[in-house]
């Protein structure tokens, strides 16, 4: 009778004991992941930093009058005091969502050697700021709330892609060597003042086969970053088909290939060449 009395003792207290572990665990999910990341000196970029990254860089510099206006600004103190205002901290909830998302998109490019190394670096933005979409300063991502709820594919393909500028900045001369091989040859830019302004460009124009590629938009009182259209210079019909049936009709070959890398990392069918760049 004892020994009945012990092993339900035993038992009952074996069953409180492992509850009370799924209770830490559950509790400190955050922290084991927060662990896994060194997240508080790596991943997520405070408001100040990420603000002082954009002050530091040339990014308020390249805005020229239509620029500035488009993105809500009367100048550019007026720009600096929106980014002052609108770079926040993420939240507890959307650190662990964000770290998740990074944790999948590393699992799936571990063996992309130099790619994977790439430090991730992520700062909150609002819809004010770039009308909402993700983009690159220096070794910075920046996201708003509005990345925030789209769905699961789209920010894993779309944070890889992000993270493939960082990369293209980080490995300038393997990735020149690449448009290179894909025939998009580099040349002086070109004063537009209708340009649209792209913080995740270089300093060039490219063309494609004679052809010069870049976005600009249609009036010089656009309503949004996306009131604009790629412009073929020379328009030479047949090159111009010929990038479209290659996926290849977009400002420049920085938005073109982290487009369609992404894409085939995602998909899991990521093109030999595009192997070797990233390794």
């Amino acid at each position: 009778m004892m020994n009945k009395k012990l092993f339900i003792f035993i038992l009952v207290l074996l069953c409180i004991i492992l509850l009370k572990l799924i209770i830490i665990f559950i509790s400190n999910k955050y922290y084991l992941l927060k662990e896994y990341f060194n997240l508080d000196n790596n991943l997520f970029v405070d408001k100040e930093t990420s603000y002082n990254n954009v002050i530091n860089s040339k990014y308020f510099n390249d805005l020229n009058k239509i620029n500035l206006k488009v993105r809500g600004c009367d100048n550019l103190e007026d720009c600096k005091k929106i980014y002052l205002e609108n770079l926040t901290d993420f939240t507890e909830e959307e650190k662990e969502k964000l770290t998740n998302l990074i944790k999948h998109a590393d699992d799936i490019t571990e063996n992309l050697n130099k790619f994977h190394k790439v430090p991730w670096r992520l700062a909150r933005t609002s819809s004010k700021i770039e009308n909402g979409f993700p983009y690159t300063i220096g070794k910075i991502i920046y996201i708003s709330d509005e990345f925030l709820n789209k769905t699961k594919k789209y920010k894993l393909q779309t944070i890889i892609h992000e993270k493939l500028h960082l990369f293209q900045r980080i490995y300038p001369l393997e990735t020149h060597r690449l448009y290179e091989d894909l025939e998009f040859i580099k040349i002086k830019k070109i004063n537009d003042p209708l340009r649209r302004h792209n913080p995740d460009l270089d300093d060039f124009d490219y063309e494609y086969r004679g052809v010069r590629v870049y976005n600009k938009f249609k009036n010089d009182n656009p309503d949004s970053l996306s009131d604009g259209n790629t412009v073929y210079l020379p328009y030479t019909k047949n090159i111009v088909n010929k990038m479209i049936t290659k996926n290849y009709n977009n400002e420049h070959p920085n938005e073109i290939f982290a487009h369609l890398i992404s894409k085939q990392i995602v998909k899991k069918n990521l093109n030999n060449k595009f192997i070797n760049y990233l390794n």
